[in-house]
């Protein structure tokens, strides 16, 4: 008789990797996608709490357009964080987009703790799946300096902001 092979077993990793995965929905994944390509583009060793809350102004949502119709766009934020950080953020054709080959960047603590709030979010609004809105709450509730750091630079209000996120 012959046996079949069965498929080895996942990694651990490779295990974890697809649960994380699964929390996000469709949208959302972009989102972090975009966030680890800033991080890249201004040459971070560390993918921030800030890369998130940039991604998530420049990943075309509806919690994009809620936070630019209270005054927190990418063009500001970058402007902000340029200021903030030093590290000019590319603009214009040089825009920042996702690259699936690309040198990984892993996530710093503070961004690690963003995305894991942003789990807390979905759960606390009634989903079981992360959405983009989730991770920019999320980022705005976070501590993370270079956040609030940019809220205070800009005179915007996180609990606004995140009152637009619903």
């Amino acid at each position: 008789m012959f046996r079949r092979r069965s498929e080895p077993p996942a990694s651990t990793s490779t295990a974890t990797a697809r649960r994380v995965a699964d929390l996000f929905l469709p949208a959302a994944r972009p989102v972090v996608m975009t966030a680890e390509a800033h991080a890249r583009s201004d040459g971070s060793e560390t993918t921030g709490a800030h890369h998130v809350l940039l991604a998530v102004t420049s990943v075309p949502t509806s919690a994009a357009w809620a936070l630019a119709t209270r005054g927190l766009d990418e063009a500001v934020l970058r402007d902000a964080l340029d200021r903030r950080c030093g590290v000019p953020f590319p603009t214009g054709d040089a825009r920042v987009r996702p690259d699936p080959g690309a040198p990984r960047v892993p996530l710093s603590d503070e961004a690690k703790q963003v995305i894991a709030h942003s789990a807390v979010v979905a759960r606390r609004r009634g989903r079981t799946r992360i959405e983009p809105a989730d991770l920019g709450i999320a980022a705005l509730e976070s501590e993370a300096p270079t956040v609030v750091d940019a809220l205070d630079e800009l005179g915007l209000d996180a609990a606004r902001l995140i009152a637009g996120l619903g």
